[in-house]
């Protein structure tokens, strides 16, 4: 095996709009690296409105609330792990689903 890699696999899931969620960490593995110090950052594409996501060494936490969305929508992005000398991508993806708007009749 060859490092860097990250362990976290690459679905995070399904949450809900307007719930507060906490995605479990996604954690990387440098292997005899580990020494040196690691900064993530977003290499393309976007997480949803009101999420965002921390870095603490090697683990990284994405957690927000998105209730800005007016449909379910399913939100791919690619984070980029650098040590300065290794460098690991992953694309994740997650969907944050809107239920149905009910409808009224008068």
């Amino acid at each position: 095996m060859s490092y860097p890699f990250w362990i976290s696999p690459s679905a995070l899931g399904t949450f809900s709009i307007t719930h507060s969620f906490t995605q479990t960490p996604l954690v990387l593995d440098f292997g005899e690296s580990a020494n040196l110090p690691c900064v993530v950052s977003l290499l393309n594409g976007n997480l949803p409105p009101g999420v965002e996501f921390t870095q603490s060494g090697f683990s990284v936490i994405i957690q927000g609330v998105s209730d800005t969305l007016l449909a379910s929508t399913e939100f791919e992005f690619t984070l980029r792990a650098s040590n300065g000398t290794y460098v690991a991508d992953r694309t994740f993806n997650l969907e944050i689903t809107v239920p149905p708007t009910p409808v009224v009749f008068e």
